[in-house]
């Protein structure tokens, strides 16, 4: 009886979704049009949506194909011939904090990868 408790409490914990609308990101960037120098960089102004669920993660605005990456943690990828990009996002509610880590290849001089430090700004409405 135990193990089947166990079982339960762990399923319903990987089926549990959580949401969040995140923001203010800074951080730094390395791209091909500045050598793949670090620079500092940001995104102001613009608020996304990441859900962590396993049975269905995603980060919105967003057209890459998104899958969860494990707790509180969303990997999304887009593979265009030629292209690719890769972003990793992660959220910390304790810590009002959101990870956004970007690779991209095939884009000229945006070729590169970022490191960006967000903060959570609330919940979704339907969480």
């Amino acid at each position: 009886m135990r193990y089947l408790t166990l079982i339960f409490l762990v399923l319903t914990n990987l089926a549990h979704a959580e949401c969040y609308i995140v923001g203010e990101f800074e951080g730094y960037a390395s791209r091909d049009n500045n050598d793949f120098a670090f620079e500092s960089d940001g995104m102001s102004g613009q608020e996304f949506m990441i859900e962590t669920s396993v049975a269905g993660s995603r980060v919105s605005p967003n057209d890459m194909k998104c899958i969860s990456g494990g707790f509180r943690a969303v990997l999304c990828m887009a593979d265009i011939p030629g292209r690719s990009s890769v972003e990793s996002w992660s959220v910390y509610p304790e810590d009002g904090v959101a990870i956004l880590v970007k690779s991209r290849n095939g884009i000229g001089p945006m070729n590169g990868g970022m490191l960006m430090r967000g903060r959570i700004l609330r919940e979704c409405e339907n969480s």
